[in-house]
Formats: structure tokens, C-alpha cells, sequence
């Protein structure tokens, strides 16, 4: 896991990133957004050689789309 947002964090951006695996992807996940967390933006960041770029565990999305 390269990022890992967890609790009640809210209203944060994430842009402009480059989160690159260098080893097998396996089942590695990029950024990973748990259950309490409330709105995130995702923009203009870019994922290589991972399996699954975002895991959102909440009920209700607030994600902008991921931008490549």
C-alpha cells in the first residue's frame, strides 16, 4: 500500500503524484481510502506496476474519478 487514508479525514487532495511498484504487482493497491473517510480528490496522479489503483471501503463514494 503506498497510501493509506484512514479515520475521519475529509476534504483533502491528492494531485500530481507518481506512486510506482517496481516489484510484481501481486495484489498491492496504490491508495487505499477506508470506511470513515469523507471527501477525497484524485487528480492527475499516476499509477504503474500496482494491481489496483484505489480500494474505497466507504458505503458512500465521494471519489472524483482517478485521472491517468
Amino acid at each position: 500500500m503506498a497510501v493509506d487514508i484512514q479515520g475521519q479525514t475529509r476534504d483533502i487532495t491528492i494531485s500530481r503524484n507518481t506512486i510506482r511498484e517496481t516489484r510484481a504487482p501481486l495484489n498491492r493497491i496504490a491508495i487505499r481510502i477506508g470506511a470513515q473517510v469523507g471527501q477525497i480528490r484524485l487528480s492527475d496522479n499516476s499509477i504503474h506496476g500496482i494491481a489496483k489503483d484505489v480500494l474505497d471501503q466507504r458505503t458512500q463514494s465521494f471519489t472524483s474519478p482517478q485521472e491517468k
